[in-house]
């Protein structure tokens, strides 16, 4: 590699360069590095071939009805109750605090900070309380699941040894339009709103 790598070219001197947007004179020097620095020939290539594929992309034209879907995602019914309920809170906080501030001295404001921080703690405790409570009752139910499917089976092995293939793929078949049985009503359970 020859030139002088203290005086290679800036990348935004290359695309001045590119784009034409340098004087003449500043367009005869780098021209006359470009004949001696294989580094900086190199990067102009580079950037010309990426302007010249950016040049063939076409341009991206939104839909007709782009503004008005926008517009109705936004403010759709969902969000606009969940946005409602975080700003009813928000404030409800800010009013609550303005009053504390107006109606209770200054000398108690250590106090009330004090009693809101106690607030989040505890009510974080009892999340975290109840999140381990979940995870434990999941964690047992899981294995009682388990123990519960490790019997059945057993005994369907159990019962396979005694029983002919003919009355297996018949029980099996029952069992198949049982469980599709109950599978169709809970679905027209939760398809009418009911609980499960």
């Amino acid at each position: 590699m020859s030139g002088n790598e203290m005086n290679c070219l800036s990348g935004e001197e290359i695309y001045l360069f590119l784009e034409e947007e340098i004087s003449p004179s500043e367009r005869i020097k780098i021209k006359e590095h470009l004949l001696t620095c294989d580094k900086c020939k190199e990067a102009l290539e580079e950037r010309r071939m990426f302007l010249e594929a950016l040049k063939d992309i076409p341009l991206w034209e939104t839909p007709p009805d782009f503004t008005i879907k926008t517009v109705e995602r936004l403010f759709s019914r969902k969000n606009l109750f969940a946005k409602g309920i975080w700003l009813a809170v928000a404030g409800s906080v800010s009013i609550f605090i303005f009053l504390t501030l107006i109606l209770n001295p200054v000398k108690y404001l250590s106090e009330i900070l004090q009693n809101f921080t106690n607030l989040i703690l505890n009510f974080t405790k009892g999340i975290l309380v109840f999140l381990a409570k979940i995870i434990k009752m999941i964690i047992i139910l899981s294995r009682t699941l388990f123990l519960i499917v490790n019997i059945i089976i057993k005994g369907f092995s159990k019962i396979t040894t005694l029983i002919t293939p003919e009355i297996q793929m018949m029980s099996a078949g029952v069992i198949l339009i049982i469980i599709s049985f109950f599978i169709y009503l809970m679905m027209k359970k939760v398809s009418r709103g009911e609980r499960i």
